[in-house]
Parts: C-alpha cells; structure tokens; sequence
C-alpha cells in the first residue's frame, strides 16, 4: 500500500459524543492502545485489519487541534542559553 493511501481518518457529529478514527500510523496506533488500556469506559479498539489499520473510538473531547508555538528571538535566546547551561552542568 502505498504512503498516499495510508490515511488518517477522525469523523464525529455534532449528536455524538465520541469520535471514530482510523489509522495506519503506528505511533497514533500505539499512543491510542495504550489510552484504551488506561482508560478503558472512555476509548477502545473496535477493529484491527489485515490490511494495518486500526479503527478506535474516543471521547471528540480528546481531538485538538494545537498550532506549533511561535517563540520571540529574546525567548529562543533565553531557551538557548538555558540548554547549554544544562548541558554544561551535566558534563
């Protein structure tokens, strides 16, 4: 299969209050596995398929959408310099 088949799928509706995914990517499958086993009433594994996908239900309160972080030059300065002190202090 190729990588443009190989797609991420979360679909929900506003009367529902879970949210079905599908996916092939195995950090999200095992991220998901390890949520079903820690919390087992909110988020479960439906499916598996011979194909490698995996179909898992949660909780739509769970999917976010979080933009990367956007840092001034002061503050990637600062974090910097904060780095090479620890990594001073550790050698």
């Amino acid at each position: 299969m190729e990588a443009y088949e190989r797609e991420t799928i979360i679909n929900w509706s506003d009367a529902d209050p879970e949210a079905d995914i599908q996916c092939y990517r195995g950090r999200l499958k095992t991220r998901l596995d390890k949520l079903a086993e820690e919390y087992p009433n909110e988020c479960h594994k439906v499916d598996e398929h011979k194909d490698g996908s995996a179909y898992y239900v949660i909780p739509k309160s769970w999917v976010k959408i979080n933009p990367p972080r956007r840092y001034t030059a002061e503050q990637q300065a600062e974090m910097t310099a904060r780095l090479r002190k620890n990594t001073e202090t550790r050698n």
